[in-house]
């Protein structure tokens, strides 16, 4: 049934002027009158969502009383009582606000959340914990029993996780750790503000905060990794489904913020720059997704300092395309060389030099260079520049 709240108004006990006197009829009925005008009474009652507003294309979006289109109302739902309202008509019932402006789980037709009224206004709040799922806590029907249950979809897009949709996949709660606060958004997307304070000789200070998106998208835990095998065979309400915790390597995109403990992960490159290998322990900042991308605008930049090393690794190739660039400080003066181009043009020096028929001397012309005894020492020492030339790591001209 439906729950009351009830607030004293007054700090003066109701009916303390009778004591230590004559008590008389008028005294008792103006004491009751005052207790009775002491307390307000605010209900609470579960309230089955009919519709939710999430924007204004919707065809019975709230309006505001000059027939103008009811922004507040955004995020918003037509609900009905399930006990006081059973069986109301749907266009006699009522607009619910969510109760706080800054943070609400919207929910979908057909879930349970905590309807009531305050300064003449109706909220709701508190999407009822039905089956333990953070996809959807549907039960329809429950505020009109007599009537046969509907087939409308929770929502115009919004899909249910199951069966009939197995590409989606299933949402799995997390697992909590004592004293953590979690955030569990519908679709396998997590914040977890905890610690690794996770057996009883840890005292240290180690808070973290770990965001997941993907639960395990990409495969289950291995045994041989952090966790033992995590996914079991699903059920439909999810009633019996194990919480998971957060896997990195297995996960689709992480952010991990740690103070004291050590990250286990599967690096896409063993570096040995030193600060770029594990174990990755202390604190720590990891990104962890298929791409990684930091894009600035209106003229802005990207920074990257370190107070030791910066290690840039990748398997196939490490590509800086910029229309000028300098090594070692802003002052920079000497020019990079090309390689091929150099080798080129000392190439085209020494054969010229090699085409020439006599050079004068005082005692007469000499005989060609490409004559003389040592001519074989220079052909050997370009032959040692060009093996000198990279093939993998080039420059542009």
């Amino acid at each position: 049934m439906s729950h009351t709240v009830k607030k004293t108004l007054k700090s003066d006990r109701p009916g303390s002027e009778l004591q230590g006197s004559i008590v008389t009829k008028e005294m008792v009925m103006r004491a009751i009158e005052t207790r009775v005008g002491s307390e307000e009474f605010y209900e609470l009652e579960p309230l089955e969502v009919l519709e939710v507003f999430v924007d204004d294309t919707a065809e019975n979006f709230p309006l505001t009383s000059e027939g103008e289109k009811d922004y507040s109302y955004t995020g918003g739902v037509l609900g009905r009582f399930i006990y006081s309202e059973q069986n109301k008509s749907k266009p006699e019932c009522k607009w619910f606000k969510p109760i706080n402006p800054n943070i609400n789980m919207t929910p979908v037709r057909g879930e349970i959340v905590i309807g009531m009224e305050y300064l003449g206004q109706w909220y709701y709040t508190h999407t009822l914990n039905c089956f333990g799922s953070p996809n959807s806590n549907i039960r329809k029907n429950l505020s009109s029993y007599r009537n046969p249950p509907n087939d409308d979809e929770p929502g115009e897009y919004f899909i249910k996780s199951g069966d009939k949709y197995p590409n989606l996949g299933y949402t799995r709660r997390l697992r909590p750790k004592e004293g953590e606060l979690l955030i569990e958004g519908r679709f396998n997307n997590s914040i977890r503000l905890g610690s690794n304070q996770i057996e009883e000789t840890t005292f240290e200070e180690s808070p973290n905060i770990v965001i997941s998106v993907g639960h395990l998208i990409n495969g289950d835990s291995d045994n041989s990794q952090k966790y033992d095998k995590q996914k079991e065979e699903p059920y439909n309400d999810g009633t019996r489904e194990k919480p998971i915790y957060e896997d990195i390597d297995k996960d689709g995109s992480s952010i991990y913020l740690t103070t004291n403990e050590e990250l286990k992960f599967t690096p896409a490159v063993e570096s040995e720059i030193d600060g770029a290998f594990g174990p990755f322990d202390g604190k720590n900042i990891l990104l962890d997704s298929d791409r990684i991308i930091f894009n600035t605008k209106n003229n802005g930049s990207v920074a990257m300092m370190s107070s030791h090393n910066i290690a840039l690794s990748a398997v196939n190739e490490v590509v800086i395309e910029t229309p000028a660039s300098k090594l070692g400080s802003v002052d920079a003066e000497e020019p990079q060389v090309l390689g091929q181009t150099l080798f080129d043009k000392l190439d085209f020096l020494i054969t010229q030099l090699g085409l020439v028929a006599a050079i004068p001397t005082p005692t007469g012309p000499s005989g060609p260079l490409s004559s003389s005894p040592n001519w074989t020492a220079v052909t050997t020492a370009m032959a040692d520049i060009k093996s000198a030339l990279s093939t993998k790591h080039l420059i542009d001209s």
